[in-house]
């Protein structure tokens, strides 16, 4: 196998939590590529000041700082700032970048700013807020989406060839481990995963969930504050709290969730789906769960609109309690052998192996295209 140096930049930076810039990166370091990881602009810097920190034997992070506005500034100074940034970055790294995978519209749009020639890859798994994500899409080799609705925003823009694959499962969700015991006492267990200060929470909904159900558990895993995902505090934290059939288990590493999510009985998703569609057409942690077999209960979500054996959808977020204490009600039904097979197998299709595995044929192919006939 060819061994390739990969830059990957990612909106959040390296840490305890992983999604699916981490998982990439972590899979390419461990095939014995060369990665290094970019996080996002760091504070503690100066602009102009980048800092590397070897992670593995393959994988590097890299801090970095910019100067403070440079996307308002003119496309002219602004390219300038940013070829020197990256120029900074690869030099220190001592590898020449033969793939460039950019995750984050707001820092790096067009990557021909990095020395070399390498292929570049633009792939949002959300929805980014930026007049600047134009240039990422018509810039780049290739875009990935992970839904549907996100490539369809880049509908009638330039740019390289569009391709939609799935948010993928990391390869230790597969194995073989023990359930974990879990706090309390509750016959049944129900389990969230995610940051509790995520934008979208339908906060009101899930409360009334809770508050209804007092005699089963709620898990919640996840930073509930400053993490390497975000740093904005959450004030439901406190509201939850208050609640005896709550259990707030804090930040869990990606390798021990197997073994948590394998305790609960059910999941339960409640962010936004009404009003945010297109933010939420794929959540990441679908995967996870469904990994485990059990049922999902969500809101709307539009990858999963024609898979009602893999999620147990409400329409509109109005009715997911009633969606939710229909699915309680008939648990063992649910949770019957066929239904967990089925939500196990939809989840060894997409694992990040095989997904890796397409993302870079499809490299190859567009860069054999790419070359001068004989």
């Amino acid at each position: 196998m060819e061994r390739l140096n990969i830059v990957l930049i990612s909106p959040e930076k390296w840490g305890t939590n992983f999604v699916s810039k981490h998982h990439y990166a972590s899979l390419l370091a461990a095939l014995g590529h060369e990665v290094l990881f970019v996080n996002p602009p760091s504070p503690r810097l100066t602009a102009g000041k980048s800092e590397l920190n070897k992670k593995t034997k393959h994988l590097t992070t890299c801090d970095y700082c910019v100067l403070k506005g440079m996307n308002r500034l003119p496309e002219f100074f602004r390219r300038s700032l940013q070829t020197k940034y990256a120029s900074s970055i690869v030099h220190q790294w001592s590898f020449d970048p033969d793939i460039l995978w950019n995750f984050d519209p707001y820092q790096f749009q067009d990557l021909s700013v990095f020395p070399g020639q390498a292929f570049s890859i633009y792939h949002p798994v959300d929805v980014h807020r930026t007049m600047l994500e134009r240039l990422s899409v018509e810039k780049a080799d290739l875009i990935i989406g992970t839904s549907d609705l996100i490539l369809k925003r880049f509908v009638g823009l330039r740019g390289g060839v569009r391709r939609k694959i799935n948010h993928g499962l990391a390869q230790w969700f597969l194995e073989s481990v023990e359930a974990s015991v879990l706090p309390g006492s509750f016959k049944i267990n129900i389990g969230l995963v995610g940051n509790l200060s995520y934008p979208y929470m339908d906060e009101g909904v899930l409360l009334k969930i809770v508050d209804a159900h007092k005699d089963i558990g709620f898990h919640f895993i996840g930073p509930d504050g400053r993490s390497n995902l975000g740093d904005s505090e959450s004030e439901l934290v406190d509201k939850l709290k208050n609640y005896s059939n709550v259990v707030l288990h804090g930040q869990v590493d990606s390798h021990e969730l197997p073994s948590r999510l394998k305790s609960f009985d059910m999941f339960l998703i409640t962010y936004q789906g009404d009003t945010f569609k297109t933010e939420l057409a794929n959540p990441h942690k679908l995967l996870e769960y469904l990994s485990t077999g059990k049922v999902v209960v969500s809101h709307y979500i539009d990858e999963y609109r024609t898979k009602e054996d893999l999620v147990v959808m409400s329409e509109r977020n109005s009715g997911l309690h009633s969606k939710f204490k229909e699915v309680l009600d008939n648990l063992a039904y649910y949770n019957s052998e066929d239904l967990m097979e089925k939500r196990k197998k939809f989840s060894t299709e997409n694992t990040y192996e095989q997904h890796l595995d397409t993302i870079l044929s499809l490299v190859s192919e567009l860069k054999s295209k790419d070359k001068p006939s004989a």
